[in-house]
């Protein structure tokens, strides 16, 4: 199960504690209650489902393989 605190690690912030938005590209969103990862648009709000992950160094590679490194 992914934390909070894993989260934050990773550049990943929330306004409610449930869904924490990547604050560096705000593409996509992680929803902590469900552990699935969203597409994200700052208009529309939560997109198409990405995937249900509950382990953070997989949620690393996911984004990485989208979006390049996190650093």
């Amino acid at each position: 199960m992914i934390t909070k605190e894993q989260l934050e690690t990773i550049e990943f912030h929330s306004t409610d504690n449930i869904e924490y938005y990547d604050c560096g590209s705000w593409e996509v969103m992680f929803n902590i209650k469900t552990q699935t990862l969203y597409e994200h648009c700052e208009v529309n709000g939560v997109g198409e489902e990405l995937g249900r992950i509950t382990n953070i160094n997989t949620l690393i590679e996911i984004y990485e393989l989208m979006f390049g490194s996190l650093e």
